[in-house]
């Protein structure tokens, strides 16, 4: 009896500890924050293979503010055709690390969705939207990596 309520007292105590852990390691909008190089690419769909703006490669600096906020800088070769751009937009951070980041309607309303590293370092992100007439989005990808302080 005494064995089984030690047993007992000991996995709550278990419980308890890594439960206050995993509370500690929970994301939010001051996860994603400062510079991050972000590299992607974007794949034609199967009705798109025609379409000479594919490949389309990117590498931007993304700088987020900590509070929901970015702005970028991307450099973008679209099936050959060479173009800069600066822009900015919104994101959120769930607890559980996912990242969702939102470029203005002039961008197309483009929304990313994917992962976070809990430290807040790297994320993997694909484009979530909007679809088209056909309920179908590009196959685009994104990598976050932040630069060093």
């Amino acid at each position: 009896m005494r064995s089984r309520l030690a047993v007992n007292v000991i996995l709550v105590a278990v419980t308890r500890i890594a439960s206050s852990a995993w509370a500690g390691d929970e994301c939010s909008p001051s996860t994603l924050r400062g510079e991050y190089l972000v590299t992607g690419g974007v794949q034609a769909r199967f009705d798109q293979r025609d379409n000479p703006t594919f490949p389309r490669i990117t590498v931007s600096l993304w700088t987020f503010d900590g509070a929901g906020n970015f702005t970028a800088h991307a450099i973008q070769n679209n099936g050959g055709d060479y173009q800069e751009l600066d822009t900015g937009g919104t994101y959120t951070v769930s607890v559980e690390c996912i990242a969702v980041v939102t470029f203005p309607p002039e961008l197309g309303d483009s929304v990313f969705k994917g992962v976070l590293t809990r430290d807040g370092s790297e994320a993997d992100v694909i484009r979530m939207g909007p679809p088209d007439a056909k309920g179908r989005v590009n196959l685009a990808t994104r990598h976050l990596k932040r630069s060093k302080d």
